[in-house]
């Protein structure tokens, strides 16, 4: 699925001294015909290429001085390469809630307005 950040400002990213946000986006994971007799619960763990800040996902293309952070439906990091907190499971269809945004790369990095996207795999770990 494609998960569409919008228009940022490069001013909105380098905001003060920190580090400046986007708008976080919102995505879904959508599970099918779930029976809970057995696997109760899901941990989501996505891959893809680093980006500079820890455990976010870089991006590619024109733009430059930023990554995507992607969170769980709470807000909470969820860092590539580790698994998310786990979700529990109702017998039936359930509905896995995310968020991406875009974070600048710090009060040093110089942003390039541009194009750019990235690629995100994710795995799914029943128990």
């Amino acid at each position: 699925q494609t998960v569409n950040l919008g228009q940022v400002s490069n001013v909105a990213l380098k905001a003060s001294s920190n580090s400046g946000t986007s708008v976080p986006r919102n995505f879904e994971i959508k599970l099918e015909n779930c029976d809970v007799a057995t696997l109760k619960t899901v941990k989501t763990t996505f891959t893809g290429a680093d980006g500079v800040i820890d455990g976010s996902l870089g991006i590619t293309g024109t733009a430059k001085g930023a990554s995507i952070i992607l969170t769980n439906g709470d807000g909470d990091q969820i860092k590539l390469g580790e698994a998310s907190a786990a979700h529990t499971l109702q017998n039936g269809n359930n509905t896995l809630l995310f968020s991406a945004y875009l974070q600048g790369d710090g009060a040093e990095a110089v942003i390039t307005p541009g194009d750019f996207t990235a690629v995100a795999d994710f795995t799914l770990a029943y128990q």
